[in-house]
């Protein structure tokens, strides 16, 4: 036990009020069970985790009422006190927090699982104390279970008057229940959580959430540990970041499961194999029920960093970028609270990929689901992961995402094939050492620009020799393991390809959808997809480089192949020497007819029909502002007035985008939208609130004629516009894309190109699904309302004009 405290006299509370801070740190050894079966038989096997809790707590403390310094307006909360009947028994004659500021679970692997004989039994009670002054007496109380394995108790007892020295005691208990091993062999490749605690991100290119899951539960279901979930309260600055962390603070304990549910209530199997739902389950039409909540909270700031040792100013998520994890299982409610701690700017935070099934409110896009969110005003988002897979979150406020405010987010759940550890996300980006909104002129006058490098997991390095600053992402193989990345492509213009020298993939999944495993040397990937690959540590042992080349036929890149990280075997250190495979310069997306869904699904026969023809121009006042236009309209927002709000109102839908907002009024239906442009330049086309079926792409003109694939088509959320270069082929062409989705969800949905200069020039449009239904959607309109009152108060202040062109 570590404990610090300052040291008060009791002749300091006598002069006034005093406000202290006590820290103090303990460490809990757990012994933890795994569960599962190996080829039908069962297994048991039992490791050790490590949790390292520091706690702080603050009090405020005032003089008692005989001190003829002034009186205190009120103790504990905001209750008011009359001096002259001080109460003998409150609970702290002032006010007391208590604060989680720094929570971390970290696992190790044991040397070997324990016989039943072996099992090592949990530490002594531990008593630590130390003395402090306070002229009061107040007794608490905390108790936490970690997934029904053990339980800690906190007993912090304070006893003093105004002249005495009291005695605080911190005392730490813990129970424990563990199984033997059986004798059987825990399955190396099941896909299923591993001993070594889950992600362990051996350069720690970003934190990971401080209550986050620490995967020590068997049978593929990385059962949470228990409350409270600080989840994305960082412990440190991240390799990108230089500035001082955010003040935070953490969601209160809750019960997991909740107590007005029951886990897999009417569903098959239970929580350990995800209530008996698998990777051939209908996830659109059924989810487990989990009963479980899990917590984050996320500070947006301004400050100065160094991602690949270049400094700049940037925008960070509890400090660091990328921001927390935000991890949960499929089934689990989501819940996430963020702060604008920034100064002069808006922001949100939209779940890319994420259904929202029924919680359009929750999709987190200013003019069209919410107003921006004021600096100083917070808000919470509340929603279930239907979905499972891959993510990222990100802003949705103009350029925000592209300094900074983005991170990665995984739903645990079935998987398509096995492997043995998790590297957790690959987060890919293109970067700039200038802030994007203070760039954005040039693109939408002077057209496409050069940025200067690209990022992994939020790391590089910049200049070459003695001038190289920065620090690459590094990952640690074990020969013959197999390694799940989740590759996700955030950046704002830049198609990459990445691979592994000396290694290939087996890919397993696109965006939110399980797909029939296939392989692969190289995987292109798109701004705004995801795909999770499975890469097996089979090549003569050593250093390889692991590859995200930005493709130069889709936006140019200054550092363009030297945005690498390091995969090191074990035993091996120093940098690679290996070689880079092969390839055509393209953007281009994974070949369509390797990606086939493992939930087999076609493509209904349309109801309504949404063609729009996408061009560029001068805007008709401005004529050297260059917009993108859909059938001749620029999709206009208003960060004050979104769509959402005027439906639950009025049931109305706002004219600001003109014909850019397309009411689909029934559910049940299936909407083909097509998008068509004969400007020779990729768009990679993102829809908001579903999975859409492609069923026909290719380059060149769009006509009736074009056969439609409704048979099992690929499904995604982010697919690429194709387009032709001149070269042999012919002359530059432009493309068209035609995507499928079924209305079972209302709302209003967003459809833009991913390419963050595109979609705020105008590349936009809205769905406005079943107006009807929206408004019974709305589960928290005070909350709409009060952000939205906040913002207009706020922009009416700051001459905050409504935006006039894209999202």
């Amino acid at each position: 036990m570590v404990v610090t405290a300052p040291a008060t006299t009791a002749a300091a509370y006598q002069s006034g009020a005093v406000t202290e801070t006590h820290t103090y740190v303990y460490t809990e050894d757990v012994i933890t069970s795994t569960t599962g079966t190996s080829s039908g038989a069962p297994y048991t096997s039992t490791y050790h985790i490590t949790r390292t809790l520091t706690t702080t707590v603050t009090a405020t403390v005032y003089p008692s009422k005989t001190s003829a310094a002034a009186q205190p307006t009120g103790y504990g909360s905001d209750s008011a006190v009359d001096p002259a009947s001080e109460p003998t028994s409150a609970p702290m004659y002032g006010s007391i927090t208590l604060t989680w500021s720094t929570s971390s679970d970290t696992a190790t692997t044991p040397p070997s699982y324990e016989t039943s004989s072996g099992i090592i039994s949990g530490p002594a009670t531990s008593v630590s104390s130390y003395t402090t002054t306070y002229p009061t007496t107040c007794t608490e109380t905390i108790t936490k279970t970690y997934g029904g394995n053990a339980t800690s108790v906190i007993t912090t007892t304070y006893t003093s008057t105004i002249t005495s020295v009291i005695s605080k005691t911190i005392t730490v208990s813990q129970t424990s229940s563990s199984s033997a091993h059986t004798g059987y062999t825990y399955p190396s490749a099941s896909g299923y959580p591993h001993p070594t605690g889950g992600y362990p991100h051996p350069t720690g290119g970003y934190p990971h959430p401080t209550g986050g899951y620490p995967h020590p539960s068997g049978s593929g279901y990385p059962y949470p540990t228990g409350g409270p979930y600080p989840g994305g309260n960082s412990t440190t600055v991240g390799p990108t970041g230089t500035g001082a962390l955010p003040t935070t603070t953490t969601s209160e304990e809750h019960p997991h499961p909740t107590e007005d549910c029951i886990p897999c209530e009417g569903q098959p199997g239970t929580l350990d194999n995800f209530c008996g739902l698998d990777i051939n389950t209908n996830y659109y039409k059924e989810i487990p029920k989990t009963c479980r909540t899990v917590y984050y909270d996320l500070t947006v700031s301004n400050t100065t960093f160094a991602p690949d040792g270049v400094e700049r100013m940037g925008l960070l998520i509890n400090g660091a970028m990328p921001g927390p994890l935000i991890e949960a299982n499929w089934g689990d409610t989501i819940v996430v609270h963020i702060t604008n701690e920034m100064q002069n700017n808006g922001t949100a935070l939209h779940f890319h990929g994420m259904r929202q099934y029924y919680t359009n409110e929750m999709d987190g896009v200013p003019s069209i689901t919410q107003c921006a969110l004021a600096p100083g005003e917070s808000m919470t988002y509340k929603f279930i992961a239907g979905n499972y897979g891959s993510s990222w979150y990100h802003s949705h406020h103009v350029l925000q995402t592209y300094d900074g405010v983005f991170g990665p987010m995984i739903i645990h759940g079935p998987h398509s094939a096995n492997y043995d550890v998790d590297v957790g996300a690959v987060m890919l980006q293109d970067w700039s050492h200038d802030p994007v909104e203070a760039i954005f002129a040039r693109p939408s006058s002077n057209g496409p620009i050069t940025l200067d490098t690209g990022l992994i997991n939020g790391m590089n390095v910049f200049g070459s020799g003695n001038t190289q600053v920065g620090k690459r992402f590094e990952l640690t193989f074990q020969p013959g393991k197999k390694y799940l990345l989740r590759l996700v492509n955030g950046a704002i213009q830049t198609t990459f390809k990445f691979h592994i020298d000396g290694h290939s993939f087996t890919v397993i999944s696109n965006d939110y959808v399980p797909i029939v495993p296939y392989k692969t040397d190289i995987i292109n990937i798109n701004i705004g997809q995801r795909y999770n690959v499975i890469v097996e540590a089979n090549a003569t042992p050593g250093n390889y480089w692991a590859r995200s080349d930005a493709q130069q036929a889709c936006a140019t890149l200054v550092n363009s192949r030297d945005i690498k990280a390091i995969v090191h075997y074990e035993g091996f250190t120093g940098l690679p020497t290996s070689t880079s495979k092969t390839y055509k310069d393209e953007c281009v997306d994974e070949p369509y007819a390797s990606l086939v869904p493992v939930v087999a699904l076609n493509a209904g026969k349309e109801s309504q029909e949404i063609h729009k023809t996408v061009l560029i121009g001068p805007g008709p006042q401005t004529p050297n502002l260059f917009k993108w236009t859909l059938d001749g309209t620029t999709f206009q927002s208003q960060w004050g007035n979104p769509t959402l709000e005027s439906v639950y109102e009025n049931g109305t839908i706002p004219t600001y985008s003109g014909n850019l907002a397309i009411e689909v009024p029934k559910l049940g239906e299936w909407v083909y939208l097509i998008i068509e442009s004969p400007i020779p330049v990729p768009h990679p086309i993102h829809l908001h609130g579903h999975d859409f079926f492609i069923i026909a792409q290719g380059a060149g003109p769009y006509s009736s004629s074009v056969p439609m694939n409704l048979v099992n088509p690929p499904r995604r959320d982010v697919a690429n516009m194709p387009w032709q270069a001149a070269g042999p082929a012919g002359p530059p062409l432009g493309g068209y894309l035609v995507i499928a989705f079924e209305t079972d969800n209302p709302g209003a949905w967003l459809v833009h190109c991913h390419i963050g200069w595109h979609s705020t020039m105008g590349f936009a449009l809205q769905i406005i699904e079943n107006v009807e239904g929206i408004k019974a959607t709305v589960k928290e309109p005070e909350q709409l309302e009060d952000t939205c009152s906040s913002w207009r108060t706020y922009a009416a202040a700051n001459d905050k004009t409504p935006h006039d062109s894209g999202i």
